[in-house]
């Protein structure tokens, strides 16, 4: 009989990265049939035959290494990359690596090695830590990651629209009428013709926008401001986290407030900004809610 000891138990490098990856299938291979992959090579996805700036230890290198999560459509086309950093709990920033924790040099070399790959071809791709998959709150079973995938389809979908639906007709006007209209009249039509196919593709593809969408139906709570945020890492100019201050003005309870501060993953299509902008928004209108139903009572997140 053959010796099984040699035959791992799972094919996941940590319960944790096993966990992350059922949540994410849990969360979106219901939505539109994307499916979701683990420990794809890395060459399965990036063609490096033709970058010149790569040398032949680096080509070495990119064979033997994967990627962590891989989110594709149902014609299993590449969407959007994630690397689960769950030793160094790192991000991305950009092609470059960062991490509070110290970590290997060969992480780092290579986590940034295929970062740089991803980036020369305009590819989304990511490295998050354990805390970008927590629950953003007891009765909100989504995550910054989440968030982020939503973002990207989202601007996926929003670029094929904006290039392939029909304007003006979509906007409700012939090309003979459209024509005619003065250059502001023109302008105003395209920008909300245009601000509503991002609404729709919003809401198609990204969960936190729903839940958005639903909770200020709910309370009728539409009236928002907001600030934008940002902090510097210690040692360096380089602006490692983006933010934003919420402020939902209700009619029952006055202002209310959430700031968040995401990592600044500098990943082309993508907004950290915007990505913490409405996750504070969120977060305020669940505090809104709150407060609706117990009564204008506050009360500790344990008793959610």
């Amino acid at each position: 009989m053959l010796d099984k000891m040699g035959v791992n138990k799972r094919v996941f490098a940590s319960l944790s990265e096993q966990a992350n990856f059922y949540k994410l299938k849990e969360n979106w291979e219901g939505q539109k049939e994307y499916r979701i992959y683990h420990n794809l090579p890395f060459l399965i996805i990036f063609n490096i035959d033709e970058i010149t700036d790569i040398s032949d230890i680096e080509k070495s290198r990119l064979k033997k290494t994967s990627i962590d999560f891989t989110i594709c459509n149902k014609i299993d086309e590449p969407l959007i990359c994630i690397d689960f950093d769950g030793l160094g709990q790192g991000v991305n920033l950009g092609s470059q690596y960062y991490s509070n924790r110290k970590v290997g040099f060969w992480r780092k070399e290579i986590t940034e090695l295929k970062l740089r790959i991803a980036h020369t071809f305009l590819f989304p791709y990511f490295v998050v830590g354990s805390r970008h998959f927590n629950d953003l709150g007891e009765k909100i079973k989504l995550t910054i990651v989440d968030g982020i995938i939503g973002a990207i389809l989202s601007r996926r979908d929003f670029d094929r629209r904006f290039h392939e639906d029909l304007f003006p007709e979509g906007a409700g006007w012939s090309q003979e009428e459209y024509e005619i209209l003065s250059a502001k009249e023109q302008y105003k039509i395209f920008k909300q013709w245009a601000i509503g196919i991002e609404v729709e593709t919003e809401l198609d593809n990204n969960p936190i926008a729903r839940e958005i969408s639903r909770l200020s139906h709910k309370l009728n709570a539409w009236s928002h401001s907001l600030k934008t945020m940002s902090l510097p890492s210690s040692g360096t100019e380089e602006k490692v986290l983006r933010g934003s201050k919420v402020i939902i003005h209700s009619q029952s309870f006055g202002d209310i407030e959430e700031q968040v501060y995401l990592p600044n993953f500098k990943v082309s299509g993508f907004s950290a900004s915007y990505l913490a902008e409405q996750i504070a928004r969120l977060l305020a209108l669940e505090k809104l809610r709150v407060l609706t139903e117990n009564g204008g009572k506050k009360v500790s997140q344990n008793d959610q």
